[in-house]
């Protein structure tokens, strides 16, 4: 499914680094600017203000939870955050990457979330509400996508 905006959104002069649809039942953009915030959007580019975020650095990536309201977004100088909206709180774990988050995805079961950067250093996360480091992956490239296939076994067999 592609869902596209037939509106135009306000950002106030600031400038889209990146944006992201939610996977839930209700569509949201989430639209994160040079001025350092995220701005979310329903469908019809209304602006949910009550969840905007203003952050400490320009986020360059965002990566959504498959099915609840949990967005992930990575920083220009490698933090790794989590905004769960159920809690309406977010927190963010600093040593990991140096370089620009390129890439932010959950796994299609959501309890973990694969974040890499922009020199091909990978780091997968166990996801329970919190990030916890599993393992470190080094690319001498950058990475481009992240796929995580959907296997389904018959038990018959």
């Amino acid at each position: 499914m592609t869902l596209y905006l037939s509106y135009p959104i306000e950002t106030k002069q600031d400038n889209i680094i990146t944006s992201q649809w939610s996977n839930t039942d209700i569509p949201v953009l989430a639209v994160s600017t040079d001025k350092q915030k995220i701005t979310f959007f329903q469908d019809e580019a209304i602006n949910i203000s009550e969840h905007d975020m203003v952050k400490d650095g320009i986020m360059t990536s965002l990566g959504w939870h498959p099915s609840d309201m949990i967005l992930a977004y990575g920083f220009q100088d490698g933090r790794v955050g989590v905004w769960i909206d159920e809690e309406n709180a977010s927190y963010e774990e600093k040593n990991v990457h140096d370089n620009k988050i390129s890439i932010l995805k959950f796994n299609n079961l959501g309890n973990r979330l694969v974040s890499c950067d922009s020199k091909g250093k990978i780091c997968v996360w166990r996801f329970d509400n919190k990030l916890h480091k599993l393992c470190i992956y080094k690319q001498t490239y950058q990475v481009e996508e992240i796929i995580f296939p959907n296997f389904k076994y018959d038990s018959t067999e």
